[in-house]
């Protein structure tokens, strides 16, 4: 097909990847030209909540929009419910903007469609030995943090990410195998830096090169 624009921006990757670093850099590079979805939840709200985080809704009517099929995803933490609306998608497009998702691969059966036009980005693990890299720098951070600041009374700078290599390569490898022929660009995470660099020159190209799109989208 000729160059057109995409509609939502879809990242798939195994948990731990740095998916929802990659959503927020590009939102952060042109909020004119990104946006994003605020969540549902049926958890009440907390003194403690910033209201923009979250829509709020009652269990039994977010029950019902569920079982309507009124979400894209959902899912329950803590005993509440959380998920993400169709019609949160469509507001998104509706302001203009295009709509980046980090989305459970087993939504995108229910967004690859012609509404939606979305690009999948796959972000695939890099090997075993680098995500060990990766650890082994954050481990080091962490315990040096840990004695130049052992009076400090908040800690949060210490929250540094624990990652379990081998969980996030067969998780990766499987989302591959299973979810591969909905992806229309496979980006693999040696370096954060560069990986967003690809994205965004992916993302540019989309309006400049030809791409290959389902022919159901335009029949």
């Amino acid at each position: 097909m000729p160059p057109f624009a995409r509609k939502c921006l879809l990242l798939i990757g195994a948990h731990g990847i740095k998916r929802r670093t990659l959503k927020s850099r590009l939102i952060e590079l042109d909020p004119d030209r990104f946006g994003t979805i605020k969540p549902h939840t049926s958890r009440p709200l907390r003194d403690s909540d910033e209201l923009n985080t979250y829509y709020y809704m009652n269990r039994n009517e977010m029950e019902d929009e569920i079982e309507a099929g009124g979400f894209l995803e959902h899912g329950i933490y803590d005993e509440h419910l959380y998920g993400i609306k169709f019609d949160s998608v469509r507001r998104v497009i509706q302001s203009g903007k295009m709509c980046v998702l980090d989305i459970e691969p087993m939504a995108l059966k229910l967004i690859c469609n012609k509404e939606f036009m979305p690009y999948v980005v796959f972000i695939k693990a890099s090997n075993m030995d680098h995500l060990r890299h990766i650890q082994y720098n954050n481990d080091k951070q962490k315990a040096s943090q840990m004695r130049t600041k052992s009076n400090m009374s908040n800690n949060s700078s210490l929250n540094l990410p624990t990652i379990d290599p081998e969980q996030i390569v067969m998780e990766s490898d499987a989302l591959e195998r299973d979810y591969h022929t909905y992806f229309d660009l496979t980006l693999v995470v040696e370096d954060i830096d560069k990986t967003f660099e690809q994205l965004v020159r992916a993302v540019e190209a989309l309006s400049a090169e030809p791409q290959w799109v389902n022919v159901q989208w335009f029949s």
